[in-house]
């Protein structure tokens, strides 16, 4: 019996229209029309849809909540184009859940990167207090170095020279300083104590963002100081210049080739700007680079293969700019290297084998570009890495059993991709991982009982794929684990009971899949439970949850599945009103009842229908 509901704002009533199946025909003496069956329902819950009281998360998914209710409140004739325009309206607001997950993980990137920032500016500016020549380190072998530079090295006679004014001459500096307040609108900075004020290296020193070390400029520091303009090529002079941030400001235009004659810098901080054109290939030639932050600018071209050749350097931060072109084979030779951000670019083709060469690799994001090609099994070599981002390319090909050896890894994510059969039962081994992200894939075959094992889990993105089977029972055994997204795959069987011991459950996506059975009672007593989307399944049953310990705040969404007025009715309070906050339950879809029946004619004929229930009031037409 097919059961459509729907909303009269006039009589609050709903009307239940079950449809007899073509080609069936009613046996008796005598032709008689069809018996058309037609349900008047006056319940305790004349709304259909009950999404008065649930809160989004963001405005963004109060929006589609609140389009969803409009929906509700305006409902179309056409039954069919109601059904399809609310999966229509559910998938809309998923789809706002899953950019609201990639934005708060892009703040805790961003966050992380940030307080990193400041660290190493804090460390560099406390060394370099402490340093008298903070050049002296050891010499590059000169066939990598080139010609950028000819200051003094450790143990060159020059480290003897008198430091009043320096090995740079303060007409030099004064020059390029000037060039900088000038090109950059320092009329306008927020803070520009005693610039422009002295000609001498120890006036200098009292500049707001500049300090002196033996008598030559070391460090400028302007981050965030309000700087509008370009970045002058004459900073290329600074010879002994080892930080440079100039950061978060409102600089444009492309970034000087002269600063890669600087032959001591460590640290070059330019990101959070507006600069664009290419990456200059000189920048290779900063032998001594611990940090280069490019980051968030608009910069374009593809990655120079000298990059390569940046033998001290420990984080490449050069995401969210518009780069092309293919990954260089070279930067698998950074061997100091810790952090790796190539994401939020247009970068294509494979990603390099050679990539695997970097042990010391703590973090590499290589996600949200046009990457092909499969994930290379060697990345499993990267022994120290904790965050592998990797999602929304398109890779293809299977998950390369390798990176279960990647025991330090607490971020993988590989969604949004192409990629294709079985998930790897080795994964399990992961003991460290926090999240793990395969959703909207083309991943097939069951979910790995193993990934029970992952007892560090607190999300766990597995939805739209093509995955079978049961849900694992071990799944329960994660103390952790805070989101769990199967939603729109072939899953099928019962729910376990199991998950009712994930304390910290959150939210619970099994949408789109075949379960059937009754949707578990374990789940009613979870106390953070928020989101528990089971719509389209086969559910016959429900447990109360209206007494559940986060009912006012509950999106509870069971529509689509078989579930009768008996196992709906006992989570209302009240005519049209639920204690749970939004409550999505109509239409279902068939309950299997007979529709062929045989009869006497001019004798009584008795029609029964069993829906549960206590409060149902139904008329019968024909």
């Amino acid at each position: 019996m097919k059961r459509y509901c729907v909303f009269s704002t006039v009589s609050r009533a709903l009307t239940l229209a079950p449809q007899r199946p073509s080609g069936r025909k009613s046996r008796g003496r005598g032709a008689l029309a069809p018996f058309f069956l037609f349900f008047l329902l006056t319940l305790l819950l004349p709304l259909s849809y009950i999404l008065a009281q649930g809160r989004a998360q963001s405005p963004e998914l109060e929006a589609e909540l609140l389009r969803l209710r409009a929906r509700h409140l305006h409902p179309q004739k056409d039954r069919p184009g109601r059904r399809l325009g609310w999966e229509q309206g559910v998938r809309a607001y998923l789809r706002s859940r899953d950019s609201l997950m990639l934005s708060e993980r892009e703040k805790e990137v961003e966050q992380r990167i940030s307080l990193r920032q400041q660290r190493q500016r804090e460390e560099a500016m406390s060394q370099l207090a402490q340093s008298e020549k903070p050049w002296e380190m050891a010499p590059p072998p000169q066939e990598d170095f080139g010609s950028a530079g000819s200051g003094p090295m450790a143990g060159d006679e020059a480290t003897a020279v008198s430091y009043a004014e320096g090995l740079v001459p303060d007409a030099v500096e004064l020059q390029a300083l000037r060039d900088l307040y000038d090109s950059a609108g320092g009329a306008g900075w927020t803070n520009k104590t005693n610039w422009l004020q002295g000609t001498t290296s120890a006036e200098f020193g009292t500049w707001h963002g500049i300090t002196v070390t033996s008598g030559d400029i070391t460090s400028i520091s302007l981050s965030g100081n309000n700087l509008v303009g370009t970045v002058p090529s004459s900073l290329g002079s600074l010879e002994y210049l080892n930080y440079l941030y100039l950061d978060k400001n409102n600089l444009s235009g492309s970034i000087p080739a002269e600063l890669g004659s600087l032959p001591y810098l460590r640290h070059l901080y330019l990101n959070h700007n507006s600069l664009s054109g290419a990456l200059p290939p000189a920048l290779g030639n900063l032998y001594y680079l611990q940090q280069l932050y490019l980051h968030r600018n608009a910069l374009t071209g593809t990655i120079p293969e000298s990059f390569g050749r940046l033998y001290y350097l420990q984080g490449l931060y050069l995401d969210h700019n518009s780069l092309s072109g293919s990954i260089p084979d070279s930067l698998g030779s950074l061997s100091s290297l810790t952090a790796l951000y190539l994401n939020a670019n247009s970068l294509s083709g494979d990603i390099p084998a050679s990539i695997g060469n970097l042990t010391s690799l703590q973090e590499l994001a290589l996600n949200e570009n046009a990457l092909s090609g499969s994930v290379p099994g060697a990345l499993g070599n990267l022994s120290s890495l904790v965050y592998l981002y990797l999602d929304r390319n398109s890779l293809s090909g299977s998950i390369p059993a390798e990176l279960s050896s990647l025991s330090s890894l607490e971020h993988l994510y590989l969604n949004n991709n192409n990629l294709s059969g079985a998930i790897p039962s080795e994964l399990g081994g992961l003991s460290a991982l926090k999240q793990l992200g395969l959703n909207h894939n083309a991943f097939t075959g069951l979910v790995p009982s193993s990934l029970g094992n992952m007892t560090s889990l607190q999300h766990l993105y597995l939805h739209v794929n093509s995955l079978s089977g049961a849900i694992p029972e071990s799944l329960g055994n994660l103390p952790w684990l805070t989101y769990v997204y199967l939603g729109d795959n072939g899953l099928s069987g019962a729910v376990p009971a199991s998950l009712g011991n994930l304390e910290y459950l959150t939210e619970l996506w099994l949408s789109g899949n075949a379960h059937s059975g009754e949707l578990p009672a374990s789940l009613a007593s979870l106390t953070y439970l928020s989101y528990l989307g089971a719509e389209g399944n086969q559910f016959t049953g429900m447990a109360d949850f209206s007494a559940s310990p986060s009912a006012g705040s509950l999106y509870l969404g069971v529509d689509d599945n078989r579930l009768g007025f008996g196992a709906i009715e006992p989570n209302m309070t009240g005519a049209g009103t639920s204690a749970i906050g939004t409550f999505t339950y109509s239409p279902q879809n068939d309950i299997p009842a007979p529709d062929t029946l045989g009869f006497t004619a001019g004798q009584p004929l008795e029609l029964r229908a069993v829906t549960g229930g206590t409060r149902n009031l139904y008329q019968w037409q024909r």
